[in-house]
């Protein structure tokens, strides 16, 4: 299933790829995205991004400030995103 006429993400796009994901550059279109967590060419329409503390064992479950300077595809966090069990 498409979505249609939704414009191309590219700040949410530089995000996904900075945390260690990858999109087919092929299928990269203003116009097209799949649904899912990791779209085949990208984001399309608006992104929500957020930062939550979960401890299960405890059973916290919380929201944690998020700040514009983190949305950066330059920020500590997405490298270590980028790692094995890192995010």
């Amino acid at each position: 299933v498409a979505i249609l006429n939704l414009p191309y993400n590219r700040r949410a796009t530089e995000l996904l790829l900075a945390c260690g994901h990858s999109i087919n550059t092929a299928e990269a279109s203003p116009s097209t995205a799949a649904i899912g967590a990791a779209p085949p060419g990208g984001i399309c329409g608006d992104a929500f991004v957020g930062r939550c503390h979960d401890d299960e064992v405890k059973d916290v479950w919380e929201r944690v400030d998020f700040t514009v300077e983190e949305a950066d595809p330059r920020a500590e966090w997405c490298d270590v995103a980028r790692k094995q069990g890192g995010g």
